[in-house]
Formats: C-alpha cells, sequence, structure tokens
C-alpha cells in the first residue's frame, strides 16, 4: 500500500510529518507527533476530509485537542516550562483524546478530576495546574489561532487557605540550633531575605564566590528569561 501523500520522516524526529496544500488553501508542514505511519495517515486523511467540508460549505474546520497540543508545542518550542505542560498533556490525554475544543467542558474533565482525586490521590492544587493548562490552550486557539469562538468555562477547585505567619525570635532560635551545621547559612539567609528554597539554594559557584564582594548578584536563569537580582 502507498504512502499517503505529503507524509516524510526526518532524521532529527521520530516522528512523521506533513508538508501538503490542503483542499481548502491552507499550506501546513508540521510534525504529526506520531510514530506510527498507519496513525499519521489516518491523521492526514481526517486533515484531508475537514479541509474538503470547510473549502465546500464555508465552514472552518472543527479541531480536536490533539490538533491543539500539536500546535501549542510547534509554538512554545524555547519555552522554559514546555516540559511541565507536556507533562500535563500526557496526564489529560487518554481523557481528552478525540474531543473537539468547543466540546471540552467541566462534563468532560470529571473524569480526569475523579481519577486524579482517588486513584492517584493528588491534591486540588495540582489538578488545577492541569485545568489552567487547559484552559490557556483553549483561550489561545480562540484568540491566536480563531478555531473556535468561545471558550468553555473551566472551574478550578478549591484550594485550601494556608495561614501564613512569621515565625518569632524565639521559634528561629529553635530552628537554627535544631539544624545540622551545613544547612545553618541556607535558612539564615532564607529567614533574612523571606526568598524561597530554589531562590535560596540554587546559586552557582561563580555567584557565591561573589557573595560580599558585588553590591548585587543574580541567581541562575530558571522558568523565566528574567535574572532576579538581590541587594
Amino acid at each position: 500500500m502507498a504512502r499517503e501523500k505529503g507524509l516524510y520522516r526526518r532524521k532529527d524526529s521520530p516522528y512523521w510529518w506533513l508538508k501538503i496544500v490542503l483542499p481548502d488553501g491552507r499550506r501546513v508542514c508540521k510534525s504529526t507527533r506520531l510514530k506510527v505511519l498507519e496513525d499519521a495517515e489516518e491523521y492526514l486523511i481526517r486533515l484531508k476530509a475537514e479541509a474538503y467540508e470547510a473549502a465546500r460549505t464555508g465552514i472552518p474546520a472543527e479541531r480536536n485537542w490533539q490538533d491543539a497540543v500539536v500546535q501549542y508545542l510547534e509554538d512554545s518550542v524555547g519555552k522554559r516550562s514546555l516540559d511541565y505542560d507536556k507533562a500535563h498533556f500526557q496526564k489529560l490525554d487518554p481523557y481528552l483524546r478525540g474531543y473537539q475544543l468547543r466540546d471540552i467542558n467541566m462534563s468532560a474533565l470529571r473524569p480526569f478530576i475523579q481519577d486524579r482525586k482517588l486513584n492517584d490521590g493528588v491534591a486540588n492544587g495540582t489538578i488545577n495546574r492541569a485545568l489552567e493548562t487547559v484552559r490557556h490552550v483553549l483561550n489561545v486557539a480562540r484568540d491566536d489561532w480563531g478555531w473556535i469562538a468561545r471558550v468553555p468555562k473551566i472551574r478550578m477547585l478549591k484550594e485550601p487557605k494556608r495561614r501564613v505567619r512569621f515565625l518569632t525570635e524565639e521559634e528561629a532560635d529553635r530552628l537554627m540550633s535544631a539544624l545540622p551545621k551545613h544547612l545553618v547559612p541556607v535558612v539564615r539567609y532564607a529567614l533574612a531575605t523571606g526568598c524561597r528554597r530554589v531562590k535560596s539554594c540554587d546559586w552557582t559557584g561563580t555567584m557565591l564566590i561573589s557573595i560580599g564582594v558585588c553590591p548585587g548578584w543574580k541567581r541562575a536563569p530558571r522558568r523565566t528569561e528574567k535574572d532576579t537580582v538581590f541587594p
């Protein structure tokens, strides 16, 4: 059986790629994110059918969750938090695969939420991070790609309100006396500045050498392009 025209492999990718002009005039050159030829051919045939129907009726072709994920990953190359998005997509895939974007709502997401709660035992906050990813992809599909006219309502789960307070001087002293010797400087710095753990610990050797010498020094870049400077 001949391979569907428009599919090809790249040496630097394990996936099948598309390079084709669809019946509605769109030129498509992208990864299918599929490794099996039969799956990639099925995806291309469906893409052609939807484009043909859109060209015939004048109504834009409907897009599903897989289409949105593929497009989002292509548009987000270089994004520092992309690995987090991929992890959410992997968890969401069994529940949203095949769904049209306009049909993704809380009813479609309820099985995902229940399984994560009951089977995986994760907290509402962890589930909310995945729901935020879904909502963000839908917003991009509406605002940037024009794939949907409106974004279905995605509600966040209730998260417990944590009580935040400062340690008293006596509590801080007890904490310092109970710590191993190698942790004392780190915790003392955290108490003095209010920095989180990653900002208190994630320093390069050059930065550590510069402590007390430079009036301002920068933490190693992490998820954002902006460096954090402390006096």
